[in-house]
């Protein structure tokens, strides 16, 4: 069972933490971010490349930490369907999006 805790993910990690968090949409992982932006604790997320993010996802995927929906309305995609999406990063787009699971909401803290 995956089991590190947030300050000693690497930066990468961090970002999907968030991501999954957030319930983003497939499409932007890969871009650049700034969480805070002008506060004392601003923070400047570069591009990634997106096998990176899908490495990510995948391994938390397959220890059952994540998911994929259907962003419009919600619809959690069957497990050999949500893989085969976070696998094909090329054809990531906003119609899919992360949601944490319950074994996800206790490992990933």
């Amino acid at each position: 069972m995956y089991s590190k805790p947030y300050d000693e993910m690497t930066r990468l990690e961090q970002k999907m933490f968030w991501a999954v968090r957030e319930g983003a949409m497939l499409h932007e992982l890969p871009m650049s971010e700034v969480d805070n932006p002008g506060s004392d604790n601003e923070v400047r997320w570069p591009a990634e490349q997106p096998e990176d993010c899908a490495g990510v996802l995948l391994r938390w995927f397959d220890e059952g930490l994540v998911g994929v929906m259907t962003t419009e309305d919600e619809r959690d995609l069957p497990s050999a369907e949500a893989r085969r999406v976070l696998a094909d990063h090329e054809a990531w787009s906003s119609t899919h999006s992360l949601f944490i699971t319950d074994s996800g909401d206790a490992a990933l803290i």
